[in-house]
């Protein structure tokens, strides 16, 4: 027992207070380097994150790209489709108005060579 009354001596108090210190020292740095693998792997996983969404918005602009191509082409095609019909019905116009034309000669011949048949 020491002067004071205490059991140990101050220098034996001072020893286990600063050992004591040392292992919550230790301990809390166990703590901070398991939150630095934690912050590592939070950081790791929104990096993934952003390149996922990154490639998502890269494919999403090439997905309207290619439907504004595609409606393009479908509006020129339908467009040719347009005049190739306009372009058809003149010719059948036309032929048409060629065959009542031939009609009508063939029926003057007709009615030259005979002329007592009625007008169709």
């Amino acid at each position: 027992m020491t002067p004071n009354g205490h059991e140990e001596s101050r220098m034996d108090r001072f020893e286990r207070g600063l050992e004591h210190l040392l292992q919550s020292v230790a301990r809390h740095d166990v703590q901070i380097a398991a939150l630095a693998d934690r912050q590592n792997a939070i950081d790791s996983s929104v990096e993934k994150v952003l390149d996922a969404q990154r490639q998502l918005l890269t494919a999403q602009v090439v997905f309207v790209d290619e439907t504004r191509k595609a409606f393009s082409l479908v509006a020129d095609a339908q467009q040719k489709s347009a005049d190739a019909q306009r372009r058809t019905d003149e010719k059948i116009q036309e032929l048409s108005g060629k065959v009542d034309t031939l009609i009508d000669v063939v029926d003057n011949v007709i009615r030259r060579e005979n002329p007592q048949r009625p007008p169709q």
